[in-house]
């Protein structure tokens, strides 16, 4: 196929690059200027500089993409309330446009579970009310929105995945807050750490993306993608710490104080404009504090997605990676 990435340098869609170059698929990339291409190109990839907010240069780097996957977009605890639903929803409505006018086949986006909101759901299938409760999941909610309005316009085919709490080899975020834990820099546990929470390997999330793209049944479905595993963040917490050999410096915290003082926090930040704060962590504790585990038997049946049949199996690679990396990353565990 000849494919189109957004988001090639972050985790997922990095791993999506890896994968389809290895099925012999011709890649074209989207980059930033100030992107760190270094490994795309050691895989040989076709690089584009462009921008989501930049309608003129989706159209320019899409030119002639038969599948359009857009692996790009912000998380909440990265930038302000208005960058994330700038980027999640305007960026994706501008790539939408550049699919549709360069007559390319299929579009597979990568949402989120946060669509399903931040409360109770266990064993939650893709036919759950979506809830808009926060910045995030209303971005996300309102991308879904606008790709299903140009499926049904342009006759654009259209697949939404949504993953979980991601980890995997080249992660910034999840493993590294875990495997940097110290004695003056632990890590909380909001409650000890005792809600289930969904996680998923970002290889077996480029997996899915790639069946999402070749099966014809997948037109028009939504499907939720993790490792299947019923787990808390506690366990993942202690799977980290006996994959690795390292004791992870944990901190217990109260959901409830927790909450309140990081809602105060990101009042004060937006009082004062202190735009650099990372405001949006408030939402992070409320995606963190419910019992959340999602059925994925949509995506086995129709996909023919298969997980880890232990997750600690993706774990083990993934931490293998950071440890052959660790001085480059000047990590120390």
């Amino acid at each position: 196929m000849r494919a189109f990435v957004t988001g090639a340098t972050g985790l997922v869609g990095s791993h999506l690059v890896e994968q389809l170059v290895e099925r012999g698929d011709q890649v074209r990339a989207l980059i930033r200027k100030t992107s760190d291409t270094e490994f795309l190109r050691d895989l040989g990839v076709e690089l584009v500089c462009g921008d989501l907010l930049d309608a003129s240069s989706l159209f320019e780097a899409s030119r002639d993409a038969e599948i359009v996957f857009h692996c790009a977009g912000l998380i909440p605890i990265r930038g302000t309330f208005r960058a994330l639903y700038t980027t999640n929803v305007r960026g994706t409505e501008n790539l939408l446009k550049a699919c549709t006018a360069n007559n390319a086949r299929r579009f597979v986006y990568v949402s989120s579970v946060a669509v399903y909101g931040y409360r109770p759901l266990l064993g939650a299938d893709e036919s759950q009310p979506l809830v808009a409760n926060g910045w995030y999941s209303a971005s996300k909610i309102e991308a879904e929105r606008i790709a299903r309005q140009y499926q049904q316009d342009h006759a654009l085919e259209t697949v939404i995945l949504r993953p979980c709490a991601i980890y995997g080899a080249r992660d910034k975020l999840l493993l590294p807050s875990l495997l940097n834990t110290s004695w003056w820099r632990p890590l909380p546990l909001l409650d000890g750490g005792r809600y289930i929470i969904d996680f998923v390997d970002a290889v077996k999330l480029a997996q899915a993306l790639i069946l999402a793209a070749i099966r014809k049944e997948a037109n028009g479905q939504a499907y939720n993608i993790t490792d299947g595993a019923s787990i808390t963040f506690r366990d993942f917490v202690a799977a980290v710490s006996e994959i690795s050999g390292k004791k992870l410096r944990v901190i217990n915290l109260p959901s409830r104080p927790a909450y309140y003082g990081i809602s105060l926090l990101a009042l004060l930040a937006r009082g004062l404009g202190l735009r650099n704060l990372q405001v949006l962590n408030v939402e992070s504790v409320r995606a963190i504090i419910h019992h959340q585990h999602f059925d994925i038997s949509k995506a086995r049946r129709e996909l023919g997605y298969e997980p880890h049949s232990d997750f600690r199996d993706g774990l083990r690679v993934a931490l293998n990676w950071f440890s052959e990396n660790k001085a480059r990353l000047n990590m120390h565990f």
